[in-house]
């Protein structure tokens, strides 16, 4: 994956990120909605990036994630953590074309996640975990 270079990113309009993960021979790149700087339409996004000889090139994105904030992936799908908005529940077996499966309202805003061997966890703002 190195062919992935910031300068390359930038040179492809897609700004800055919150967090990122590898999918196969995809990167997975999470933009944040809450901050204008970083994404001027205030939605979050989730990008897929395909590496190349001579950078990345965007093969797919989902929008209107709000407030994006921590994302991890568990063999086809990407849980997406989004504050105000909970966590939403992604389907990348077709990459080029992610799509929303679900989304869960969570007790508060929700920070961080991370699954393993069937469990999700979902980190909240003040309350723990869900």
């Amino acid at each position: 994956m190195e062919q992935i270079k910031a300068g390359k990113l930038t040179a492809l309009g897609v700004g800055g990120a919150i967090n990122a993960a590898f999918y196969g021979e995809y990167a997975i790149v999470l933009q944040s909605g809450s901050y204008p700087t970083l994404n001027p339409r205030h939605n979050g996004r989730l990008l897929v990036l395909r590496p190349g000889t001579e950078g990345a090139a965007l093969a797919g994105q989902l929008e209107n994630l709000g407030s994006a904030r921590q994302l991890t992936i568990a063999g086809n799908i990407a849980y997406v953590t989004s504050r105000e908005d909970g966590l939403y529940i992604i389907d990348l077996s077709a990459p080029e074309r992610p799509r929303l499966l679900s989304r869960y309202e969570t007790t508060e805003f929700a920070t961080g996640v991370s699954v393993a061997e069937g469990l999700l966890a979902v980190s909240l703002r003040q309350y723990g975990v869900e």
